[in-house]
């Protein structure tokens, strides 16, 4: 499996507009009372999760993947944590430090030869919903850089900010 066969790239020109523009966010509504809405929400993030899991050629393995790496325009994304995934609907950060370091990444979507300098705030708030949790929403507070810096990475691709 070819990580280019799974993630969205720079590199083509199809791709560009899903990683530039703010992903949708999740109908809560009709997720709680539409079936079948529910499921095709279920399925994108079962999706997103394997992308995030799976092992590729070409690249090594993620620290997260979001809706926009999988071609999805949802406000989805799923982080590594304690050797586990958590998969977020809509996430947002709600709180930050104020006290931002510059860190080296890399991002699936560029491919870098080497990881670049940017900017992570040290220690975060964020709220979600979980796919499995139909309307309770999760906060999460005093994140540190681990995953901190990943969850602020795939939250930027939500809203179609890049690295680069």
């Amino acid at each position: 499996m070819n990580h280019l066969d799974w993630c969205t790239h720079i590199q083509y020109p199809e791709d560009s507009d899903i990683l530039k523009r703010p992903s949708f966010d999740v109908n809560m509504r009709l997720f709680k009372v539409n079936r079948e809405y529910q499921d095709l929400i279920l399925k994108c993030c079962a999706y997103i999760e394997k992308c995030a899991f799976s092992k590729k050629e070409g690249y090594k393995i993620p620290h997260g993947w979001s809706g926009a790496n999988a071609g999805i325009p949802f406000n989805i994304i799923s982080i590594l944590y304690d050797d586990d995934y958590i998969t977020m609907i809509n996430p947002r950060i709600t709180r930050w430090s104020g006290c931002s370091t510059k860190v080296k990444t890399n991002c699936g979507s560029f491919t870098l030869k080497t990881p670049i300098l940017v900017s992570r705030d040290k220690e975060i708030d964020i709220e979600y919903i979980s796919p499995y949790g139909l309307d309770e929403i999760i906060r999460w507070t005093n994140i540190g850089p681990t995953p901190g810096y990943t969850i602020q990475h795939e939250i930027e691709h939500t809203l179609g900010i890049l690295i680069i």
